[in-house]
């Protein structure tokens, strides 16, 4: 696991333009190593969010809860809050 484990980013770099504001909290239960030091590589970078309802959700995150699983130490429990971002669909894409 990265040592970086459960630390911020110095500075928050997203850039979101004018559109719905909204943030989506949660925890993944049972996080390997390896998928924990993938959610942490995600850290300030776009990501897609389902929740239990089916709404997609594009945001960024710049923080990792952990929590060591009472049951399987070689297990985590992670939350985090992805902060929603939204685009300008109209905009011209650059070539």
């Amino acid at each position: 696991m990265a040592s970086g484990h459960g630390t911020q980013p110095p500075g928050r770099t997203a850039v979101a333009q004018v559109g719905t504001a909204g943030t989506y909290a949660f925890r993944l239960r049972l996080v390997a190593s390896a998928d924990a030091d993938r959610l942490e590589s995600w850290t300030g970078r776009p990501v897609q969010v389902r929740n239990g309802r089916g709404l997609l959700m594009v945001g960024v995150f710049f923080g990792l809860d952990y929590a060591e699983h009472r049951d399987d130490k070689a297990r985590w429990d992670v939350a985090l809050t992805v902060t929603r971002v939204t685009a300008d669909t109209t905009a011209p894409v650059p070539s």
